[in-house]
């Protein structure tokens, strides 16, 4: 099969694949100053104020839930 058959993208996994390899190489070109992995960003990411506001915002709507279902049983 050559690069040009269209039988290729009868199963896209592997393009898939290409692209995350893609997608964590350009990740690691620009943050290589910082010499920081994907999951390090990931993590910091989780303290950036407005994920912060948008867990208390999950954690009320979670308690609703929790106090709703308490009262049903």
């Amino acid at each position: 099969m050559t690069k040009d058959d269209p039988r290729i993208y009868d199963k896209p996994g592997h393009l898939i694949r290409r692209l995350q390899q893609i997608s964590l190489a350009l990740f690691m070109d620009e943050t290589k100053a910082f010499e920081i992995t994907p999951v390090q960003y990931a993590a910091l990411a989780a303290f950036h104020p407005d994920s912060l506001a948008e867990l208390e915002e999950r954690r009320a709507q979670f308690r609703m839930r929790r106090d709703f279902l308490y009262e049903a049983l």
